[in-house]
């Protein structure tokens, strides 16, 4: 199927952004049972050509003329290129959307995803507000800090 990338983009909550269009209908396609995807922290069961969807995505395809429009949302879980104002360049992290499990398990989930991407455990992790009040703290070999940059709802882990 030849499509156009409209939108991809990790928005400010966290949410994974996917606008697509094309000149035949989209359909999610089920992965074959050996490509089952870990690193979203669940089986994603599903992709649309290139895009692994995790379950609860949401997904919604219309047709405006003559062309099909694949709209998708869902937290997102992976690789996430950040820069902040004042930053010189970007910095790359993995994001990890928090689905109601607690920061520690997030930022350790985060960390495995990272040293599988790029062979080495992380040393940093922020979030948008910590609890407690705290300045910092230290879980995993990470020291989780606040950023207001960080996407809400989401710890960055990376450095």
């Amino acid at each position: 199927m030849e499509w156009v990338e409209i939108e991809n983009q990790v928005d400010e909550s966290g949410l994974r952004r996917v606008h697509l269009m094309a000149n035949t209908s989209f359909g999610l396609r089920p992965l074959p049972p050996n490509a089952k995807n870990t690193h979203l922290g669940e089986d994603a069961d599903e992709w649309i050509d290139r895009y692994l969807v995790p379950s609860g995505a949401q997904i919604a395809v219309t047709k405006e003329n003559g062309a099909f429009h694949l709209h998708g949302s869902w937290p997102y879980r992976g690789v996430l290129d950040v820069q902040p104002e004042g930053w010189p360049q970007f910095k790359r992290f993995v994001c990890w959307a928090l689905k109601g499990e607690r920061v520690s398990k997030g930022m350790t989930d985060a960390a495995v995803y990272y040293a599988q991407t790029f062979a080495r455990w992380p040393e940093r992790a922020f979030v948008r507000e910590m609890v407690d009040g705290k300045l910092f703290v230290e879980h995993d070999g990470m020291i989780l800090v606040e950023a207001d940059w960080a996407p809400r709802g989401c710890v960055l882990v990376g450095g």
